[in-house]
């Protein structure tokens, strides 16, 4: 996997989550209900599965899950009326940077306003950002690249730093322990750090 897939796969993970409320956020993390990083299950964690496992199945989809279960994939269908009559309607997408915001890095996926047409989501070029936003961006991208690196090689070390680029952790003795208790809860989906 390429490093821009790699980003782009953990937004998806991160089901597209702004940072901070700051309007254009690159691929960082999602608060998880309860505590920070903590891997509990929310009623978010459980539509999130019902709504992969109906996108998954062979057959038809049930409507009436569907329609039950609240979330961003209720604006799906007025995206792709979008995308198919070229209705050029409004949506906040996740869209790699690629000179959408001059002074963050271009692989950066970010997630800002774009218009959903028949050639996909086109996002206005921004210029740039203020310099302290930057700053923070830059930080969360930083952290995304650092997680992105310890999940393609399956290094601790660079999982550890990860956590504390993030900000969440402080001193490395805590983001060593969080990332064992991390991994250790995670083991069946990260095989690549066994």
């Amino acid at each position: 996997m390429d490093r821009r897939t790699a980003m782009q796969s953990l937004v998806t993970a991160a089901a597209a989550v702004p940072l901070g409320g700051l309007a254009a956020s690159a691929a960082g993390r999602r608060p998880v209900p309860g505590s920070g990083y903590v891997p509990v299950t929310g009623d978010w964690e459980i539509a999130l599965v019902d709504i992969n496992n109906m996108a998954k199945h062979p057959g038809p989809i049930d409507k009436e899950k569907l329609l039950s279960t609240g979330g961003e994939h209720e604006q799906a269908l007025a995206i792709l009326d979008s995308f198919f009559y070229d209705r050029r309607k409004w949506y906040a997408a996740n869209v790699p940077n690629d000179g959408v915001v001059t002074n963050l890095p271009p692989d950066a996926i970010l997630e800002v306003p774009a218009v959903a047409t028949q050639e996909g989501m086109v996002a206005p070029p921004t210029g740039e950002i203020p310099i302290p936003i930057a700053s923070v961006l830059l930080r969360r991208i930083a952290a995304a690249e650092a997680t992105v690196d310890a999940a393609l090689t399956g290094n601790r070390k660079t999982m550890t730093e990860a956590l504390i680029l993030d900000g969440g952790v402080y001193d490395y003795a805590t983001a060593e322990k969080l990332t064992e208790a991390l991994l250790k809860a995670q083991a069946e989906h990260l095989p690549q750090f066994a």
